[in-house]
Order: C-alpha cells, then structure tokens, then sequence
C-alpha cells in the first residue's frame, strides 16, 4: 500500500500549510489591534502631556473619546475625574472668596 503514505504526508503537508497559513494570519491580527491600541495610548498620553503645559486652566480640557475598548472607558474615566476636579476647585475658590470677604470684614470692624 504504498499509495496510502503519500495520502498521508500529504494530508500532513497540507495541515502545516494550514497551520501555517493560520498562525501568520493571527500574528497580522495581533499586529494591527496592537498597533491601534498603542496608537489610542499615545493619542491620550499626549492630549494628557499637553495639559502640564496649560497655564489658565488648571483643569485643562476634555480628552476626546476614539474608542470604546478599555483605552476608552479609560478616557472616559480620566474625562470624569477632570470634570470632578473642575467642580472642587470651583468650590474651593468660591469658598476662598467667602473666607476672603469675611477677613476684610472683619479687619474693617475691628479698626472701628
């Protein structure tokens, strides 16, 4: 049966190409979800970098939402704490303004 080996290596040959084929196809997916997802990482760390750098603003802006994969429920989680900053720094300068006019009024009182 000589004819039943060469089906063999063949059905063998042909399941290395397969495999091959396969294993090359996952690597190329593998690159480009890396390659977006990196991209996505550098997109927000820059927008983020650029905050350091704003001087009127201390809350700095919004970062924009790419994705809705876990670098965007990042984003969208950084983009609340920003907002949550935004509003107790509010807070502590409208108290700060409180505290302020309450020390000039009691400085002008007690030079009465």
């Amino acid at each position: 049966m000589p004819g039943t080996h060469d089906g063999g290596y063949a059905l063998v040959r042909a399941l290395v190409a397969l495999t091959t084929i396969l294993t090359a196809l996952a690597c190329m997916v593998a690159y480009a979800l890396a390659r977006d997802t990196n991209k996505d990482v550098d997109f927000v760390a820059s927008r983020i970098r650029g905050m350091l750098h704003v001087r009127t603003e201390p809350t700095g802006e919004v970062v924009p939402v790419r994705t809705m994969d876990e670098v965007g429920m990042l984003t969208v989680a950084f983009n609340v704490l920003i907002e949550r900053f935004a509003v107790a720094q509010r807070d502590y300068q409208i108290d700060l303004d409180r505290v302020s006019a309450a020390d000039e009024s009691e400085r002008h009182f007690s030079r009465r």
